[in-house]
């Protein structure tokens, strides 16, 4: 799989029957595997890689880096597998192929909070699968919703490596307990689950508050949390990723002298827009607390893969919804708030104000984006479905169009760069227009183009750049 996504010219992704075998696969392996996982101490190497979100070649770049999974070279992927990035269905394929290979025990899965059907409807990788996958997109995607609900919620690495390790994806509210946790359902937002999936350390406050930049879905959590959480674990480290680091891994040390991790292993993300360094960390066999070892990396070209990302800053759809998933609890407690009828309804209008207030996008016709006839009332319980089915409509339109552009990029990127000179920009926007109907053509003079689409001026367009291309389609 590694060589045939790296083939030069691909432009293709796996037949739909492999990559949902491969999902049905590693589900029924997975589901097998406990909510916490303790692992032993048989093989030399733990290696934990933190979000990917669709990133093939920082992937690739870790398992070049390290090898490949083997009994005794054993990697943790914490969660976020999907979503933003361009190649969620290729890591994902991959990550499930060596689940498989290796029969649960040289791979180990935890969940993220984007590994979630409505979350990754709100981000981007639902629509990915129906642009790859449009004959079996329902089939796949339902599939994914299953392995997504197999997935472990985190695992424990006994003290023979470096003194042990806690490592989830996101970190522990008050209610946390490791022992008793379970597997998260889909969209699970006020729960222990939650917590562990969604939740953000503070290191100026103690204790427990809620995580109000996450719209008050999980905890935001001090380094006495830490400390308190891994005495009772008996191990010297928190592990967990969920939130981009300039560097790809940092450490906050508690007053104990236990550490508290983030480990971030996309490159050049939006975020930090697209200047940051990834990172992964190894914990190896009989060694000491202090030898943890920090591998940085910074982005690598692979050939036959381009990297990029589509992001809400790209779609203006998207940051509606992903508006919406980040207040659903506060906006869902709204609408029971201003109903009637004890909790069961809204009207229309009711709807609308709720909306306004809590999301705080005031600008927003959020009556016209509901899909509802106007005398009909908004059932609170389903409070998402029409509102989401309207905007995502929208959102595949746009991914189609950025797709288009994506396929275009590796095309006449002849020599593989990653990058567009002139030459090749010019031809390539001569070539689409030639293609496309007159009230359909991209304005304005090639040169001039590549001009203005070069942002940082260093004389190459990059696929975040192209991408900018879709402004110029009349």
């Amino acid at each position: 799989l590694a060589s045939y996504f790296t083939s030069p010219g691909y432009n293709h992704t796996l037949h739909p029957y492999y990559f949902h075998n491969l999902l049905s696969t590693s589900t029924e392996i997975l589901n097998k595997l406990p909510p916490l996982i303790r692992h032993g101490d048989a093989a030399k190497h733990f290696h934990i890689v933190g979000d990917l979100h669709g990133s093939l070649p920082d992937l690739l770049h870790v398992f070049q880096t390290c090898g490949f999974p083997s009994p005794t070279n054993k990697f943790i992927f914490n969660g976020d597998f999907v979503d933003r990035g361009p190649h969620g269905v290729e890591v994902l394929a991959l990550l499930c192929a060596f689940c498989v290979k290796g029969n649960g025990e040289t791979v180990f899965l935890h969940r993220g909070n984007h590994e979630d059907t409505s979350v990754s409807t709100a981000y981007g990788f639902k629509s990915e699968v129906q642009h790859k996958y449009s004959g079996h997109a329902d089939r796949i995607f339902e599939a994914f919703g299953s392995f997504c609900q197999s997935l472990p919620m985190g695992g424990i690495l006994p003290r023979t490596y470096n003194g042990g390790a806690f490592i989830v994806h996101g970190g522990v509210g008050e209610n946390t307990d490791p022992e008793s946790i379970q597997k998260s359902p889909p969209c699970a937002l006020k729960t222990p689950e939650a917590d562990i999936l969604w939740s953000d350390p503070d290191l100026d406050v103690g204790g427990f508050r809620l995580n109000e930049s996450r719209g008050d879905t999980g905890s935001y959590f001090g380094l006495d949390v830490v400390d308190s959480t891994l005495s009772a674990l008996n191990v010297e480290h928190f592990v967990r990723s969920h939130e981009v680091v300039y560097n790809g891994c940092n450490c906050n040390v508690t007053v104990t002298g236990k550490k508290l991790w983030t480990v971030f292993s996309v490159t050049d993300y939006p975020n930090y827009e697209g200047c940051n360094e990834a990172g992964f960390m190894t914990f190896q066999k009989d060694g000491c607390e202090e030898d943890v070892r920090i591998t940085r990396f910074e982005s690598e070209e692979f050939e036959g893969v381009v990297k990029g990302f589509v992001t809400s800053d790209d779609i203006v759809s998207t940051s509606l919804i992903e508006e919406v998933f980040l207040h659903k609890s506060v906006i869902h407690d709204g609408l029971v708030a201003a109903s009637t009828d004890g909790g069961k309804s809204v009207t229309r209008e009711e709807w609308g104000a709720v909306m306004r207030h809590k999301t705080g996008m005031k600008g927003v016709d959020w009556e016209e984006l509901l899909n509802i006839e106007e005398e009909e009332a908004v059932i609170i319980d389903d409070f998402l479905e029409g509102f989401e089915e309207r905007v995502t409509d929208k959102l595949e339109k746009r991914w189609e169009v950025m797709k288009l552009l994506h396929l275009l990029f590796v095309s006449i990127d002849v020599d593989k760069s990653g990058t567009l000179d002139r030459d090749e920009f010019v031809k390539g926007v001569e070539a689409l227009n030639n293609n496309l109907p007159n009230d359909r053509k991209i304005s304005g003079e090639g040169l001039s183009l590549f001009d203005t689409l070069d942002l940082d001026g260093d004389g190459k367009v990059d696929l975040h750049e192209f991408a900018a291309l879709e402004k110029f389609l009349s």
